[in-house]
């Protein structure tokens, strides 16, 4: 949480993940981790540290709006209605307390048009009501993101410093529905929330969140607006592919790999896997070093730890370049 130091002045960890999500990097890297609870049992048992983010040394804090009851996604609601939901009052108060340790601030993560839909429908009705019944799915996917795009406005009138927004659209082996299908019902709902955000707060920084193969709707989800691409997992997209076709207009958060270097390599494998990334970064880029999805409770502690440290040595490396660069010139 202090600052660094390492050839980069004096940069608060807030600093880092904003000259990250700007593309001013890449280094010094800022990195996150998600352990589960049960991993963050064991960690706290091994550390005997009770605040694993502090002791980890982790540069963002997520900020959750409460809600007073069951949300009802796809109704027409008055403002009136929705202001009866949700306190984002007191997520600009956690806002505020978390800037002021000199952390980033992220909207905790909600769901996308997608992933609401089908869990209201289920996986097989939604696709079922897209094919049969197109206006009525059309209607209520509608529906679903005038509300996702009140909730992100909020968050991002709230103050946080990168508004968290996603839906899983990949699986292990490819996407899970054509992307003409994703062009036609689910980017409209998606551009709808990042105009409503950019059109209360005008430089608000969009992160987006999928799960699994991703590489074919990049170039549409930067065309709709986002900032930053997370969780870029490994096991089923070509990382280096992607950083070379994007890093001038994306910042990257995630691309270790959570399901196979960190749950099953060893620590040098995972130091190894951090510092790759690292340098596949070209001087104007961002990324945030991250496993590229929760941590589960076989994920080995000395993983993390070598995590931890193959950052902090990736700052240095980058520092040290960065001096022999300067003595050149």
């Amino acid at each position: 949480m202090g600052a660094v130091r390492a050839g980069y002045g004096q940069l608060t960890s807030r600093d880092k993940v904003l000259r990250a999500v700007s593309r001013q990097g890449p280094a010094p890297f800022p990195k996150h981790l998600r352990p589960s609870l049960e991993l963050s049992e064991v960690l706290r048992r091994i550390s005997g540290a009770e605040d694993l983010e502090s002791h980890f040394g982790v540069d963002m804090r997520w900020v959750y709006c409460p809600r007073t009851q069951d949300f009802p996604y796809d109704r027409e609601l008055s403002q009136e209605e929705f202001s009866r939901f949700f306190d984002f009052d007191q997520a600009a108060r956690q806002v505020e307390q978390v800037q002021a340790a000199g952390l980033a601030a992220a909207s905790g993560y909600e769901m996308g048009t997608f992933e609401q839909a089908h869990d209201m429908r289920g996986m097989e009705g939604l696709f079922i009501s897209l094919l049969t019944d197109p206006k009525e799915a059309t209607s209520f996917l509608a529906r679903i993101g005038r509300n996702k795009a009140r909730i992100a406005a909020g968050y991002a009138l709230a103050g946080v410093d990168l508004v968290f927004i996603g839906d899983d659209m990949g699986s292990q082996r490819g996407l899970l529905m054509s992307e003409q299908m994703w062009s036609e019902y689910f980017r409209p709902p998606l551009e709808m929330i990042i105009q409503e955000v950019r059109s209360v707060v005008p430089g608000a920084r969009i992160a987006y969140h999928s799960c699994g193969h991703i590489e074919p709707l990049i170039s549409g989800l930067i065309e709709a607006g986002i900032d930053v691409l997370e969780s870029l997992q490994p096991e089923c997209n070509d990382v280096p592919r992607i950083i070379r076709a994007y890093h001038d207009r994306l910042c990257f958060w995630g691309g270790v790999g959570a399901q196979s270097t960190m749950a099953r390599g060893r620590p040098e494998q995972v130091r190894s896997a951090v510092l790759e990334l690292a340098r596949l970064l070209p001087p104007q880029s961002g990324l945030i070093l991250a496993p590229a999805h929760t941590l589960e409770r076989d994920t080995p502690p000395e993983n993390v730890l070598a995590f931890v440290e193959a950052v902090a040595e990736a700052d240095r490396l980058a520092a040290a370049a960065r001096s022999a660069t300067y003595r050149v010139s």
